[in-house]
């Protein structure tokens, strides 16, 4: 994230480690102040910190639509809930 925000590669990164971030880097997107990935499929999702994933199970869990369905289902309803 923060080579997508800043565009500053650490200095202590070997060439092999620069080449690979700048790779891996072209599947995100910074738009202050979320961070996306660009998946297989071609949709962007939003990157989210594990705080926040906590916070989103549980709102998928124990909402009025929520409940314990299997891990297909609950990330079917988390994407369709944005």
């Amino acid at each position: 994230a923060n080579f997508k925000a800043a565009n500053v590669i650490p200095r202590e990164y070997t060439w092999q480690q620069r080449k690979k971030l700048i790779n891996d880097a072209r599947h995100y997107w910074w738009n202050d102040p979320y961070l996306y990935r660009e998946g297989n499929d071609g949709l962007m999702r939003r990157c989210v910190s594990e705080d926040e994933t906590r916070r989103i199970l549980w709102h998928c869990h124990s909402s009025d639509y929520g409940g314990h369905h299997s891990g297909n289902r609950t990330a079917h309803k988390i994407l369709q809930c944005g």
